[in-house]
């Protein structure tokens, strides 16, 4: 098999991932309260042990991927995801489903901090900004329709579309296997590989990275704010719906066909976030990025503590799509801003270590909000949410922008 453009590699495994991990997800919400039986707590420890592992394992990782290949890591983790969905679908307990969230966690890591590493170094980190745009209006397409055939097989059984999730991203890692480039990345000497030294080196050349530039201080704590934010949210919005609303009776349209539709919409909301983003927002200029994200960060912590106060149905799907909205068009200027900031030589262990803030935060607010959620309501963890995310507008209010506005620069600092 010939390799593939780059490009046309990165919108392939955008689309690709996102409809795969979207037939899971679509249904695994459903399969969590109504087949394994879990309670708001056991839920978010669920996203623990996902977060739990890629706290441990993501600098590792990363270091691997920055010493070795990124294409590798890449692949392996494909295949470890796969498997990991496998587990998750195998059988209806809390330990399973645990393990296989933990597992899952792990596979991630090994794809977090390579895969935006492997792709500004075959396109150039000039061009990331628009790929990064590119890449995020196809993940949305192939998760919107990947809603479809998730919710369509899980009429027929709520564990068939994880289990036909999880052999197609085995099959995808292989396509990867034989078809991914790997052109850019110039890997540590074949007799430097294996020793402690050498990735005790690209380790410190991360770290002192981020000791060196004050604004990749002031993103890492952004990203730990956020994942204290995102596992309440991700993990108790469907259980909200179920046990705080009475869903419409429109013919035999079940919950989970609900579900799947506001999930369906709310995709198509976030492509349309995401165009009027990459229209209005040039990630490389650090004035317009940093206006960008305190607007939709607000907006996105009214969506949430809209959706949870609400007592109406419409209502409460309204406020949430604004706050899905919301965050997803921040992702690409987020990515974008931290990117140009970063030396090649270790840019996948550093973005491991941002990856592995978020999964700090998941790790550090998650129990807190399943706590809530189980002994106050549904309502008050999600509220508690929002609040979470409030210090990213003071954080970002701080982060430096220079008297010239030009391409955001190493210098940037936390100051006005």
């Amino acid at each position: 098999m010939r390799k593939l453009p780059a490009q046309s590699c990165w919108n392939q495994f955008a689309a690709l991932w996102a409809f795969l991990n979207s037939v899971t997800f679509s249904v695994t919400g459903i399969y969590y309260v109504n087949q394994v039986g879990l309670n708001p707590l056991e839920l978010i420890l669920i996203g623990t042990a996902m977060e739990t592992a890629a706290f441990l394992f993501e600098v590792p990782t990363g270091v691997v991927a920055d010493v070795y290949s990124r294409r590798a890591s890449i692949v392996f983790g494909l295949f470890l995801t796969g498997v990991a969905i496998l587990v998750i679908g195998a059988h209806p307990t809390f330990w399973v489903v645990t393990a296989g969230a933990f597992l899952f966690g792990l596979a991630s890591t090994f794809i977090s901090g390579a895969i935006d590493a492997w792709l500004a170094d075959e396109i150039g980190v000039d061009n990331i900004g628009p790929a990064y745009f590119r890449g995020a209006q196809l993940g949305y397409a192939g998760a919107f329709v990947g809603i479809f055939v998730g919710v369509s097989l899980a009429t027929l059984s709520l564990t068939l579309p994880i289990f036909l999730a999880g052999g197609s991203m085995i099959a995808l890692s292989l396509y990867f296997l034989l078809g991914m480039p790997e052109t850019g990345f110039h890997p540590v000497p074949r007799e430097g590989r294996g020793s402690w030294k050498a990735m005790g080196t690209t380790f410190s050349e991360g770290i002192g990275q981020i000791r060196s530039k004050p604004i990749l201080i002031g993103l890492f704590s952004i990203a730990a704010v956020m994942g204290m934010y995102s596992e309440g949210v991700d993990r108790l919005s469907e259980p909200h719906f179920l046990k705080n609303f009475e869903f419409p009776s429109i013919g035999e349209l079940e919950p989970v066909l609900w579900l799947g539709a506001i999930r369906a919409i709310a995709l198509l909301l976030s492509i349309a976030g995401t165009a009027i983003t990459k229209r209005y927002v040039d990630p490389s200029q650090s004035r317009q990025a940093r206006t960008g994200l305190i607007v939709i960060t607000f907006l996105e912590i009214l969506g949430t503590a809209g959706f949870a106060l609400s007592g109406h149905f419409i209502l409460a799907i309204a406020w949430i799509w604004l706050a899905g909205m919301a965050r997803s068009a921040a992702g690409p200027i987020y990515r974008t801003w931290l990117n140009q900031n970063l030396d090649s030589r270790s840019r996948a262990t550093v973005l491991s270590m941002s990856s592995q803030m978020d999964a700090f935060g998941q790790i550090a607010g998650g129990p807190i909000v399943g706590s809530i959620g189980l002994a106050v309501s549904l309502r008050a963890a999600l509220g508690f949410s929002a609040l979470i995310l409030s210090p990213a507008l003071w954080i970002y209010t701080r982060l430096g922008v220079p008297n010239n506005d030009a391409r955001i620069a190493g210098s940037d600092g936390l100051g006005g």
